[in-house]
């Protein structure tokens, strides 16, 4: 089955996606619509990533650009939160012989905070772990991964567990993205369904990258559907 649906995800090599999910906060509320345009490489790996928020009237309220051309699942980012006059930028960059992951905050306009994290082979941020999954889950047939995963806000990334929870009744591919232990007392764990046949994100569960309209971290579900048909890049 893990072959099966290797060969669904690289069903959509050439294909540029636009996607869009609707999310629901934990009191049932429609809070915000994201609309993502993914394009990717020869080998189904997302190579760029646009998402624009809006809110419940249709304001656009937030936008990322994701970047994949230095590291699979830890793009170069950029989050610009329009209501709050805030920006967080993360980046691969050199120190030395090293790799580093720069992360620079600017509120106002004006650069607040700087921090500079080693990078870690196992790091993943936002939307790399579609990338992820697929390369180290799918491709490589494990069941559970261990990985570092990015909070730029908090200027720091967590260690999490990335397990493999098999089919659902209603034939998705649920991921469950597990903080540790200490972590799990501050954090719930995430859950990311796919669609089996066609290797596209159905449904994400967990704390939102978009903070509510009173600047408080909010958890969400997301049900997510292309927009329009897809069609193969070039044409």
């Amino acid at each position: 089955m893990k072959t099966l649906i290797f060969i669904y995800f690289l069903s959509s090599i050439s294909l540029a996606e636009v996607l869009v999910g609707k999310a629901i906060n934990l009191d049932g509320e429609f809070v915000y619509t994201e609309e993502h345009s993914i394009d990717r490489d020869s080998e189904g790996r997302a190579k760029r990533i646009e998402t624009v928020y809006f809110d419940n009237v249709g304001k656009k309220i937030a936008k990322m650009t994701s970047d994949f051309a230095e590291k699979l699942a830890a793009p170069d980012s950029k989050f610009e939160d329009f209501r709050f006059n805030r920006v967080f930028e993360g980046k691969i960059a050199k120190e030395g012989d090293s790799d580093i992951y720069k992360i620079s905050e600017f509120n106002s306009g004006k650069l607040t905070k700087t921090t500079d994290l080693a990078y870690k082979t196992d790091l993943v941020s936002g939307s790399g772990f579609d990338n992820y999954i697929k390369e180290n889950l799918v491709r490589k047939k494990v069941t559970q991964s261990s990985v570092h995963f990015l909070v730029m806000p908090r200027h720091d990334y967590y260690r999490f567990e990335v397990i493999d929870k098999g089919l659902g009744a209603d034939s998705d591919r649920e991921y469950v993205i597990k903080p540790s232990m200490v972590l799990s007392l501050f954090v719930k764990e995430i859950k990311i369904f796919y669609d089996e046949k066609s290797g596209i994100l159905k449904k994400y569960v967990g704390l939102s990258n978009l903070p509510s309209a009173k600047d408080k971290p909010q958890s969400v579900v997301i049900e997510y559907k292309i927009k329009s048909p897809t069609k193969p890049e070039g044409t």
